[in-house]
C-alpha cells in the first residue's frame, strides 16, 4: 500500500453530514493521487476510510460480493 496514505485518507462514519457519494468521490480522488490501480489495494484502503457503523457494515459485506470497484462508485 502507498506510504502515508492513512494521513490523507478521507474518513466516513455516516454521521458527519457527508453523503456516501461524496465520500466515494473523495476516496477515489485520494487513490488517484497515490496512483492506486489494483482492486485489492482499493478494497484494503477503503476499509481504512470507514469508521463506526459504516465500518461495521463493510466488515459484514459477504466475501466475494464486490467484484469490481465501479460497483461501489
Amino acid at each position: 500500500m502507498p506510504d502515508g496514505y492513512i494521513r490523507v485518507m478521507p474518513r466516513f462514519n455516516g454521521e458527519n453530514g457527508l453523503s456516501i457519494e461524496d465520500h466515494l468521490t473523495a476516496f477515489q480522488d485520494c487513490t488517484d493521487n497515490f496512483l492506486v490501480e489494483a482492486f485489492d489495494f482499493f478494497s484494503r484502503m477503503f476499509a481504512h476510510s470507514l469508521d463506526g457503523e459504516a465500518r461495521k457494515w463493510f466488515i459484514n459485506v459477504p466475501n466475494n460480493s464486490i467484484r469490481y470497484w465501479e460497483q461501489f462508485h
